[in-house]
């Protein structure tokens, strides 16, 4: 993410927790189901400007925002690591 320079309106993010794959009693969480329930992200990358959270910071966001970046369109490589996220879909931030 250092070399990513994200345009007004996004951030790059990473997930902050590796997602959980079982409940504490055991039980095997569909992969679905780890998805959309992990809604915190690490900033690694914002815009020039753009003040509300910083590089480092931990944001909440909305469900189903977060879009994985791809790499090399002519492979249709997509970053298992690196999401791009919209601002406007930012609910909360911790530092």
């Amino acid at each position: 993410g250092e070399n990513l320079l994200p345009l007004n309106g996004w951030i790059i993010a990473e997930h902050a927790e590796k997602p959980k794959e079982t409940t504490e009693s055991g039980l095997y969480i569909p992969e679905v189901a780890q998805k959309t329930s992990d809604r915190k992200f690490k900033v690694v990358a914002v815009h020039d400007g753009y003040e509300d959270c910083a590089v480092g910071d931990v944001i909440y966001t909305e469900k189903d925002c977060d879009i994985p970046i791809q790499i090399d369109n002519s492979f249709n490589i997509v970053s298992e690591k690196l999401f791009k996220i919209e601002t406007k879909n930012i609910l909360a931030f911790e530092r």
